[in-house]
C-alpha cells in the first residue's frame, strides 16, 4: 500500500539508519518527518506504545484505498477498522527500529529509494503546479526546451545492443560494429549520400526506410549522451560513431530550429499537466551535473 512509506519517511526522522561502518544513502536528506510542521488543525487520534497517530495520516491511509472502500471509513466501525490498519504499521515499524532491521544496508537502501520517490513526487507536482497557468508564460519561461534539431542516422547493430540487424541473424561483435561504423563515416565524409547509405546499410529499419530521418528531435530525446553529440554537430557534419545501448550510431544535423508558441500551444492544450512535467523535469536534467562513476557497471562488471 502506497501510504506504507509514511512509516518508512518516520524512519527517517528518527536517525536509526546509521550502522554497520556504513555511511546510509539516506543521510544526504535533512528530513524529518517527526519534528516537521503538521497541517493546520491537525490532532492526534491514538497513540502506540506512546507513539502517536495522527489524524493526517488516518487521512492519508484512506486515500490510499480504493476508491468504493473509501465511504465505508467515514462511519464509525469503519473508522475503527482503519486505525486498526495503521496500529499494525506502527507495530512492525517499532519492532524493525527496536530488532535494529533499519540499520541493515539493503534496508537503507530500499528506504532511501522510497524516500527518493516521494520526494520528487512532490516536487513534480509543486513544480508544474505552480507554473503559470497562462501557456505562454510557459512558454516563455522554458522557450530552450522546445528548439529541436532535424538529426539522421545509422544505427548499426552489436552483439548486446538492444536493436538487431535488420534481417535477423547474429549481431556483429561491438568492435566489428564500430568498424563498420568507421567505414560508413568514411564514405559519407567522402560525399556518399546520407539517406543513400541509411537505406542499405541502417539496422534501424523505421528510419532506414526514412533514410534515417529522425524529424525534429527536442532535448531529453535522444538521451544525455546522444543528445550532447548531436548538440555540437554543425550543420550538415557527419559524426564520429559512438555506442548507446541500441547500437553504434552515426548522426547528421540537418539543420536548427525553435518551435513558436503558436506551433506547440495545441500540444500544451491537449497534454497538459503531462507534457509541462516533461519540460520542467528535461530543464532541470540539462542543468544538473552528472558525472558517471562506475563506467564499469554499465558494461556489465559488477564489483
Amino acid at each position: 500500500m502506497g501510504w506504507a512509506l509514511v512509516g518508512g519517511a518516520w524512519f527517517l526522522g528518527q536517525n536509526t539508519l546509521a550502522g554497520h561502518g556504513a555511511t546510509p544513502p539516506t543521510e544526504r536528506y535533512e528530513i524529518d518527518v517527526e519534528s516537521a510542521n503538521r497541517p493546520i488543525g491537525d490532532f492526534v487520534i491514538a497513540t502506540v506504545n506512546g507513539e502517536p497517530i495522527y489524524h493526517s495520516e488516518f487521512i492519508i491511509a484512506v486515500q490510499s484505498l480504493p476508491g468504493a472502500a473509501q465511504p465505508i471509513t467515514s462511519r464509525p466501525a469503519g473508522k475503527r477498522v482503519m486505525l486498526e490498519e495503521l496500529v499494525k504499521l506502527k507495530v512492525l515499524k517499532q519492532e524493525a527500529i527496536r530488532n535494529g532491521w533499519t540499520r541493515e544496508p539493503n534496508i537503507a537502501a530500499e528506504i532511501a529509494t522510497a524516500l527518493d520517490g516521494m520526494v520528487a513526487s512532490v516536487a513534480l507536482d509543486r513544480l508544474v503546479n505552480e507554473e503559470p497557468d497562462d501557456l505562454e508564460s510557459f512558454y516563455n519561461r522554458y522557450r530552450n526546451e522546445f528548439r529541436g534539431t532535424r538529426t539522421r542516422q545509422i544505427l548499426i547493430a552489436y552483439r548486446g545492443g538492444l536493436i538487431m540487424p535488420r534481417g535477423g541473424g547474429k549481431a556483429a561483435r561491438e568492435a566489428e560494429a564500430i568498424k563498420r561504423a568507421d567505414e560508413i563515416v568514411g564514405r559519407l565524409r567522402s560525399g556518399e549520400d546520407f539517406a543513400a547509405v541509411a537505406r542499405a546499410e541502417s539496422d534501424d529499419e523505421p528510419t532506414a526506410s526514412r533514410g534515417g530521418d529522425l524529424g525534429l528531435v527536442r532535448p531529453g530525446q535522444l538521451g544525455s549522451v546522444l543528445d550532447s553529440t548531436v548538440e555540437l554537430l554543425e550543420i550538415d557534419e557527419i559524426s564520429e560513431p559512438i555506442k548507446s545501448a541500441y547500437g553504434i550510431h552515426v548522426f547528421q544535423v540537418t539543420g536548427r530550429e525553435t518551435s513558436t508558441y503558436d506551433e506547440v500551444r495545441g500540444s500544451l492544450q491537449r497534454q497538459g499537466a503531462s507534457l509541462k512535467a516533461r519540460i520542467v523535469v528535461n530543464a532541470l536534467k540539462t542543468a544538473a551535473k552528472v558525472e558517471i562513476q562506475n563506467e564499469e557497471f554499465f558494461e556489465g562488471i559488477v564489483p
